[in-house]
């Protein structure tokens, strides 16, 4: 039996919870993820209360031992539960096969969920045709930041066998690899149809792990894929600029440990911000060809968020206040952002956030991110006397 598991960036914290996928924001974000498989002729994803309880253990262990990732070496922690993916998902004698991903930073379930799908390696999972149940557990950093364990699983009673191989830093095993009993469908992201909306523009390398990009090729426009649940050719594959006409320069090829079932599309350069692409795709499965057909279009505008350091969640219009600590989020389509602002410290800053306490409030008071890698893009939240409002320049 196999699991699948899939490295990300972790952070501190004290306490590890089982996330309710029934209620508030994590449902609304399970239902936007549904629509999403279903979109694609992909099975909806359920909530598994021994997933969660598997995902809500992991994390409490990664709150002592914020650098294991996806592993637990210290098997001397109170809180070990099992030293990989394999071992946690065995010990729930469920009958799953199981993987995982992990979302740093997931204070907003949307944003969170864009970077995920943003990653060919996340991506993979999200829309993995196999998968059917899911749980969550999350831990809180001491900057009020949450990151989310995901474990996603297939019962083994709905599978059937071939084989796969298991690959952990260049190092390959052959393992038995689960496969559900459903007619070929091919999953194609991204797609203009997506209740997302536009994607980034740009791929820079190191911004996965494994990385998709290599040194000789080390940014892209927005990683494309289609995978399906078995075994097909990529015959020919091009991305058009709808306003241009222009045909990009790119490069497609399988991911290495899919037995290609998934294939992923890289260019030469970003793309445009704000652009509507079409995208033509022939591919075969057992010599059938079919011709595939879509669209999606890249964001224009990059976005502002601002949340409340000691609450954890995001600050809503009319309640910033003097001497309030928070933290701003750019969801940017660039990893160039800067930051300044009037009536406000900044403790530190990073490409993506920076923590900042308010001074003063008043019409000349604001906090302003610049993107200055997209046409200078630049968001203004003011802060007038408690209330807020977001101008984009």
């Amino acid at each position: 039996m196999k699991k699948f598991l899939l490295c990300c960036l972790m952070l501190w914290s004290t306490m590890g919870f089982a996330v309710d996928l029934t209620k508030g924001d994590a449902a609304a974000v399970l239902a936007t993820l549904n629509q999403i498989r279903q979109e694609q002729g992909l099975p909806a994803l359920v909530p598994n209360a021994a997933l969660s309880k598997m995902a809500s253990e992991h994390a409490r262990y990664l709150a002592e031992h914020p650098n294991d990732m996806h592993q637990q070496t210290n098997r001397e922690s109170p809180f070990f539960t099992g030293e990989t993916v394999d071992a946690r998902c065995d010990r729930l004698k469920a009958g799953f096969s199981c993987a995982e991903v992990i979302a740093s930073k997931a204070n907003d379930w949307n944003v969170s969920l864009r970077s995920l799908l943003r990653g060919i390696y996340h991506r993979k999972i999200l829309l993995d045709p196999l998968l059917n149940l899911v749980g969550v557990g999350e831990f809180r950093n001491s900057k009020g930041e949450l990151t989310h364990v995901v474990n996603f699983a297939a019962p083994t009673t709905q599978l059937t066998t071939m084989v796969a191989k298991r690959c952990v830093d260049g190092q390959c095993t052959e393992l038995e690899k689960p496969t559900l009993m459903q007619a070929q469908n091919y999953v194609k992201w991204p797609i203009e149809s997506s209740v997302l909306g536009p994607v980034h523009p740009i791929t820079l390398r190191g911004q996965e792990i494994p990385d998709p990009l290599t040194e000789d090729w080390p940014v892209s426009g927005y990683l494309l894929s289609i995978n399906a649940k078995t075994p097909f050719k990529v015959l020919s594959w091009s991305v058009k600029d709808e306003a241009t006409a222009q045909v990009f320069d790119s490069q497609f090829q399988p991911e290495p440990n899919s037995e290609e079932k998934f294939w992923l599309l890289k260019t030469k350069k970003p793309f445009d911000s704000g652009a509507r692409y079409s995208v033509l795709a022939k591919v075969a499965t057992k010599g059938v060809e079919t011709e595939l057909i879509w669209h999606f279009q890249t964001r224009s505008k990059l976005q502002l968020k601002a949340m409340d350091v000691e609450t954890g969640t995001e600050i809503k219009p009319d309640a910033y206040r003097k001497n309030q600590k928070i933290k701003l989020f750019s969801d940017s389509v660039s990893d160039s952002v800067s930051w300044k602002g009037v009536c406000i410290e900044f403790a530190n800053a990073e490409v993506d956030s920076v923590i900042a306490t308010i001074n003063d409030l008043g019409p000349h008071c604001f906090v302003e991110a610049q993107d200055t890698q997209f046409q200078n893009q630049v968001i203004r939240i003011l802060f007038n006397k408690g209330t807020t409002s977001a101008n984009s320049m």
